[in-house]
């Protein structure tokens, strides 16, 4: 929404650089302390379609290889994305730019 370019460049630079860093790292290791495809116990939540989606967003928008650094985020989408449910309302929504 920042009109500034300059401004938007900053702000693009410390979330790439500092926020996605530091929460994906934490999210990557609650992942791995879970040992399962999901954030918390051994089924879907919330919380793991949500997540899904803004790892999804974070690859659509800002960098196609952004999970690499985290394989249990990376696990995540995939399985949350790989749900037959889930699978099938991606391939017919509507395309947005979010």
């Amino acid at each position: 929404m920042e009109k500034d370019e300059g401004k938007k460049g900053e702000y693009k630079k410390e979330l790439m650089e500092n926020r996605v860093p530091f929460y994906f790292s934490k999210l990557n290791s609650v992942q791995e302390r879970n040992g399962g495809n999901f954030l918390v116990g051994d089924s879907l939540s919330w919380a793991d379609i949500l997540v899904a989606h803004y790892l999804e967003f974070f690859e659509s928008a800002a960098d196609p290889n952004i999970l690499v650094p985290y394989p249990n985020l990376k696990k995540l989408k995939d399985t949350v994305y790989g749900l037959p449910q889930v699978k099938a309302w991606v391939e017919k929504r509507p395309k947005t730019a979010m």
